[in-house]
C-alpha cells in the first residue's frame, strides 16, 4: 500500500519557495531605503534653503551643527569641506580646505572614492602639522622633565603615524588614478607570476 503524503514547510518545494519570498523582500527593502535616502537629501536641501534665507549674513558663518543648514552644508562636504574645517585645529582649517581642493583638481576626482581618499590626504596634512607643532612648543620650553621625555614620546608615535597615513592616502590615490594595463600573451610557454617571466620557444623536430 502507498501512502501519499501532503507537502509540508520542511519539504524542498517549500524550502525553494520561502527564500525566493526572502530575495524579493530584501530587494523590495533595498529599493525602499534608496528611496528614502533620495527623499532625505531633498528634504535636508529643502529645509537647509530655507534655514539660511532667515539667517543674516554673519549668522551664516556659526551654524548649529543639528541645523538643517549644517547638515545640508555637509552634503557638499567635498566642495566646501564643512567637517574637514572642524576637526582640523583651527590654525590649519583654511589650508586643508585648499587642500582638499587642490588634490581633487590635480587628480582628476570625478568619483567619490578618490574624493574620499583626497580630503584623507588634507586630514592627515594636518595631523601632521598639528602634531610637530606641539612637539615645537614643548622643545621651546627649554627644559626636559621626565613626564616630557614620555610625553614627546608619544607625540613622536602620533607624528609617525600621521606620515605613514598620509603617504599611504597619496599612494593609493595615485594607484586609483593610473589607467589600466591590458597585457596581451601569445607565447608556447608564458609563466607569468612574482618574477614576470614570459618565454616563447619554437622546437623544431629533425625528420
Amino acid at each position: 500500500m502507498k501512502i501519499c503524503t501532503q507537502p509540508t514547510l520542511s519539504t524542498p518545494m517549500n524550502k525553494k519557495i520561502v527564500k525566493k519570498e526572502k530575495g524579493e523582500l530584501s530587494k523590495g527593502e533595498s529599493v525602499l531605503s534608496s528611496a528614502l535616502a533620495l527623499n532625505i537629501r531633498e528634504v535636508v536641501l529643502k529645509k537647509a534653503e530655507e534655514e539660511l534665507r532667515g539667517l543674516k549674513e554673519g549668522e551664516k558663518k556659526n551654524l548649529e551643527v543639528g541645523s538643517f543648514a549644517f547638515k545640508g552644508m555637509t552634503l557638499r562636504e567635498f566642495e566646501v569641506g564643512t567637517l574637514l574645517d572642524r576637526v582640523v585645529d583651527k590654525e590649519f582649517g583654511v589650508i586643508a580646505t585648499e587642500i582638499l581642493r587642490r588634490v581633487q583638481e590635480e587628480y582628476g576626482c570625478n568619483a567619490h572614492d578618490k574624493k574620499i581618499l583626497a580630503e584623507m590626504i588634507a586630514l592627515n596634512y594636518s595631523r601632521v602639522m598639528a602634531t610637530q607643532k606641539k612637539i615645537n612648543n614643548y622643545l621651546e620650553l627649554g627644559t626636559v622633565s621626565d613626564l616630557g621625555v614620555r610625553y614627546l614620546a608619544v607625540m613622536s608615535k602620533e607624528l609617525d603615524r600621521a606620515q605613514r597615513h598620509l603617504t599611504t592616502s597619496i599612494q593609493m590615490l595615485m594607484t586609483l588614478n593610473q589607467p589600466p594595463i591590458n597585457v596581451s600573451v601569445k607565447a608556447g610557454v608564458a609563466n607569468i607570476a612574482n618574477q614576470q617571466v614570459v618565454k616563447n620557444e619554437n622546437v623544431i623536430e629533425a625528420k
